[in-house]
């Protein structure tokens, strides 16, 4: 009787993220000032600075590579850690629905409400099966 191993990588089973976010100018650019070119890109910047303003005064743990969680906070806290905001810009274009109206005002609008649903068998980039978008609003055009 032999032992089949297999080397493929295991995952947990599921991951969904789900969440509302305030697409403005200033979430198409990146620290450093240079223009940000993906849907993906411009979520976690925008996600980066969500968590700047609701903590300021944790922005050095924001901005760090280091696990941490925030203390006191009720709901979802998932992108107040640098690795999963990482996560966001590493997904495949292929896996972003969004309509072509929808794709039009998450650029032309200076301020865009957006619906988001990032689901997969796991939470890594590469497990990510579809990241659906939906614009609520143009907020300001």
């Amino acid at each position: 009787m032999g032992l089949i191993l297999n080397s493929s990588q295991v995952h947990a089973g599921s991951c969904l993220w789900m969440w509302t976010a305030n697409i403005t100018d200033e979430d198409r650019f990146n620290s450093a000032g240079d223009k940000l070119s993906s849907f993906g890109q411009v979520l976690a910047q925008e996600r980066y600075r969500f968590w700047l303003r609701l903590l300021p005064a944790q922005g050095q743990k924001i901005r760090s590579d280091d696990f941490w969680k925030p203390d006191g906070l009720v709901g979802d806290s998932t992108f107040h850690y640098k690795g999963n905001r990482k996560i966001l810009t590493e997904i495949p274009k292929s896996v972003f629905n969004i309509s072509k109206s929808d794709r039009e005002k998450f650029w032309a609008c200076a301020e865009v409400k957006v619906h988001i649903e990032k689901e997969g068998w796991d939470c890594d980039a590469e497990a990510t099966t579809s990241v659906d978008m939906t614009v609520l609003d143009c907020l300001i055009n």
